[in-house]
């Protein structure tokens, strides 16, 4: 790092004073960090989607701490084969920077922005990166001086940039994730405003944590506009937390928050902006996007939580996708009696599993008749049998299980959509 800082020699640097050597000390760990900053932070985004900006001002701190630990950890080890006691209490030390270097580590990662999620970027611009960056540095005495460090600055900040610039997505896409019987959904209605639709299971598969978390920081995602709980199942609400937790939620919409006092309730009702699900509510997410409560919740006093749970149509111009990951009698011939020209849509997502598949669940399927039905959960009987029914229909049915994760990317004018799965890494047209 001497390369960014004045070259002094060791006489020259002892005889100034002690403020002058903590002002050099300070500069150092910064031009330190920031060195580091430039060569790993691109490569930190592509393989962990995660960039943190106050790392600059933590390691400053934290990178002494831990030398200060190994030291003292050292010295531990070899008081070990000379003196027990005196290794004993000398194990205290090591201990105390680690400690403190936890705290400050966890107290810079709880600072509001500390931490965004990016999109990897494409390893063409990895690679055009630190060819630039290997370009800079072999010809900084000819052509750049002691100034380089702030052309590397300007590359890095170009190419932050281009990633965020670029790398969202314009289009209307729809991904429903492979998560079992999750029923997780998240549309990205334009370059600001998205909706994720429940969240899964949270402290059983982890399906929130493992799942849907890699996959919001892979999109790059920080901030929910929109949460949409369909029921207090825990398969689909039991991620509820962890979502609160790691993103910035603008608004929850929920079917019976009060009625059930769900335990997520008393922890962050006062902090965000609760809206009750109600039948023919409409959520504005753009003027094209659109999201409507076409059935539940039927009756707040009924103890079983599928009666709470609600049925959702997203519509955009002339596309159209009903989402029912909860189904039952009582909801089916409501939607047949009041919704018969409502119910039909391009895409139909589907529960694997239904308490019974009678006429009664042959004839809304018969009133669906969807273009496309995508089925999530389990490889079961009754997904086969769902399935080969739907096919009878002439609907050409998909499942998570055997798809993984299903895209669905709409053009602009809401006439051609097209199917996309990505199943171990790969991206292919379904």
């Amino acid at each position: 790092m001497k390369i960014f800082l004045l070259r002094q020699g060791k006489a020259e640097y002892h005889q100034k004073k002690w403020s002058e050597r903590v002002r050099m000390y300070v500069l150092t760990g910064y031009a330190a960090s920031i060195a580091v900053m430039l060569g790993s932070s691109v490569l930190i985004i592509y393989l962990f989607n995660v960039f943190s900006p106050v790392s600059l001002f933590a390691n400053v701190i934290s990178v002494p701490l831990s030398a200060a630990s190994i030291i003292s950890g050292i010295i531990f080890v070899l008081f070990s084969f000379v003196h027990r006691i005196m290794a004993q209490i000398l194990s205290v030390i090591p201990l105390m920077f680690l400690k403190l270097t936890e705290g400050i580590i966890y107290t810079f990662s709880k600072i509001p922005f500390g931490f965004v999620y990016m999109r990897s970027p494409h390893p063409l611009m990895i690679v055009f990166y630190y060819g630039l960056l290997a370009l800079f540095l072999l010809l900084r005495k000819k052509y750049f001086g002691r100034y380089v460090i702030i052309w590397i600055g300007g590359l890095w900040c170009i190419f932050i940039i281009i990633l965020n610039v670029y790398g969202a997505r314009r289009e209307v896409t729809i991904d429903i994730l492979d998560a079992g019987s999750g029923d997780i959904v998240f549309i990205n209605a334009s370059r600001d405003e998205n909706i994720l639709i429940n969240t899964g299971r949270g402290d059983t598969s982890y399906e929130s944590r493992w799942i849907l978390k890699p996959f919001l920081m892979s999109r790059g995602i920080n901030t929910i506009n929109n949460l949409i709980i369909t029921s207090f199942y825990k398969r689909h609400s039991g991620g509820l937390k962890m979502i609160l937790d790691n993103f910035r939620v603008d608004q929850v919409f929920e079917p019976n928050w009060n009625v059930y006092n769900h335990p997520i309730a008393k922890d962050y009702k006062s902090k965000i902006r609760v809206i009750g699900l109600e039948k023919d509510k409409v959520i504005i997410v753009t003027p094209d996007v659109k999201i409507q409560v076409l059935c539940g919740p039927w009756n707040r006093a009924h103890k079983k939580l599928i009666h709470s749970a609600v049925i959702v149509k997203m519509s955009y111009r002339q596309f159209s996708f009903l989402i029912c990951p909860e189904i039952d009698a009582h909801m089916m011939d409501t939607l047949l009696r009041e919704k018969m020209n409502e119910i039909k849509s391009a895409i139909v997502l589907l529960p694997h599993k239904w308490n019974h598949f009678g006429s009664r669940e042959k004839s809304f399927l018969e009133a669906l008749s969807p273009q496309y039905a995508i089925v999530t959960g389990k490889n079961d009987d009754s997904l086969q049998e769902i399935k080969h029914f739907l096919t009878s229909l002439g609907s050409i049915v998909y499942t998570t299980w055997e798809k993984g994760c299903i895209t669905i990317s709409v053009s602009s004018d809401g006439t051609y959509w097209q199917l996309k799965k990505f199943l171990k890494n790969q991206n292919d047209t379904i």
